[in-house]
């Protein structure tokens, strides 16, 4: 019976021994928002948070519409078209090890849209964003019919190309003002820039935003305004980069002080 009891402990005590031996199974990846400390070998089922970039329109205070005027400069002004392409996405972490990008992404943002897919990012915290406001180098010359429908780089209406060899409009502004304070709406403004040295690096810093769920939005402010900082309505109202290359000159330095975080 003694004999009996003493192999029974024995076979309990090594059936313990392999099963707390047996190889633990998880996602081992720490960017990852399912990372599980615990896991000796990765499942090959880790999660990555979907990220989002909600891009909120302004004109200065006032929230973006098509519908409304908004004062500019001193000048009354409204907007029939507002939109530009953003790429290069760049992920400035708190741990910079863990920085990371989404180099190959492409936005056409629009003025009356506010949320946009970025694709999977990591776990952690975006300290700050760096992207690009144009279409690069090796992209601007394709032609638009070559991209899926749905691409941002695919033909648009109203378009946003010129031509294969001048390539896309990086940024389309158009609307009208009033100029002269007469309650008519009688100067036009169209700013169209490209070009493949008009491709311009935007920081946005200090967003300092926590991602740590499948789903996660970014938090942007475009503040449309700022796009006329320091242009006169009246006479620098229209530019093409070619035609008008002081006017764009000014556009382009105004780019940086578009975007702040929310």
């Amino acid at each position: 019976m003694n004999f009996q009891k003493t192999a029974f402990f024995f076979i309990l005590l090594i059936s313990f021994g392999l099963s707390s031996c047996k190889e633990q199974k998880g996602c081992t990846d720490v960017l990852a928002i399912n990372f599980n400390p615990d896991a000796d070998a990765d499942d090959g089922n880790c999660t990555y948070p979907a990220l989002k970039l909600h891009l909120h329109p302004k004109v200065g205070t006032e929230d973006f519409s098509f519908s409304q005027n908004y004062m500019i400069n001193g000048v009354n002004v409204n907007f029939d078209m507002a939109q530009f392409y953003l790429t290069g996405f760049d992920f400035i972490e708190e741990e910079a090890t863990n920085n990371y990008s989404l180099e190959e992404t492409y936005l056409l943002v629009k003025a009356d849209q506010n949320v946009y897919d970025l694709g999977l990012g990591s776990k952690g915290t975006v300290k700050d964003i760096n992207f690009s406001l144009g279409v690069k180098e090796a992209d601007n010359h394709l032609d638009p019919a070559t991209f899926d429908a749905g691409h941002p780089l695919a033909p648009q209406s109203p378009s946003m190309n010129w031509s294969w060899a001048n390539g896309y409009k990086f940024l389309r502004l158009e609307g009208s003002a009033d100029t002269d304070g007469d309650g008519t709406f009688e100067t036009n403004f169209e700013y169209h820039i490209g070009g493949d040295a008009n491709l311009k690096d935007i920081l946005v810093s200090g967003l300092n935003q926590a991602v740590n769920a499948e789903e996660v939005q970014l938090n942007v402010k475009v503040d449309y305004a700022k796009f006329f900082n320091n242009i006169d309505l009246a006479t620098e109202n229209i530019t093409h980069v070619m035609d008008a290359p002081a006017v764009a000159a000014k556009l382009l330095n105004n780019y940086s002080d578009v975007f702040t975080p929310m």
